[in-house]
């Protein structure tokens, strides 16, 4: 028998497990267009040239930091079932049941507390299988929130290998 909690629980679930989704595909455009702008702006670069010692940097720079950032992206794609590799922050009064980043503060039988807690309903009572939907979203919500995080970061370190090798080019063709 579907309880309302099952049925908050499930919906919650399925929440989290789009925002993961969703996670791993911004994960994989930014692997697409490092890739891209390596191979991409290794055409435009001409051939057999010396360049300034200028030049020179600025490319290793910005093609170092533009394959740090698909290396990054590719580890986001690691399985990480235990624990987290970033801070999942301090639990507050505040934090929303439904959101992923405050979801993956809490462990299993705390958050399902907290769910209970916000239903206008006093006297749910949780059963074993609750426990386990909880587990299972609590640790979904702590993997997105790990691909977020490495989506974020990925995502600085593209744009600051791109502004070097624009700059790069632009001191070349100018």
């Amino acid at each position: 028998m579907d309880t309302e909690l099952d049925k908050k629980l499930d919906t919650i679930f399925k929440n989290v497990n789009d925002w993961l989704k969703f996670a791993e595909q911004k994960n994989a455009a930014l692997l697409v267009l490092n890739v891209g702008l390596i191979w991409g702006i290794s055409r435009v670069l001409p051939n057999n040239v010396e360049f300034g010692p200028l030049n020179y940097w600025l490319n290793l720079i910005g093609f170092t930091l533009l394959i740090a950032s698909a290396i990054a992206c590719i580890v986001s794609f690691m399985p990480v079932l235990n624990d987290c590799w970033f801070s999942q922050g301090e639990q507050k009064k505040s934090d929303n049941s439904l959101f992923f980043g405050d979801i993956a503060k809490y462990d299993a039988a705390s958050y399902l507390k907290l769910v209970i807690s916000k239903l206008p309903e006093s006297d749910i009572k949780s059963s074993n299988f609750d426990l386990d939907y909880a587990n299972q979203i609590t640790n979904n919500a702590k993997i997105t929130l790990t691909k977020y995080k490495w989506f974020g970061a990925s995502s600085k370190i593209t744009i600051l290998g791109s502004i070097i090798l624009s700059v790069s080019l632009l001191f070349l063709y100018w």
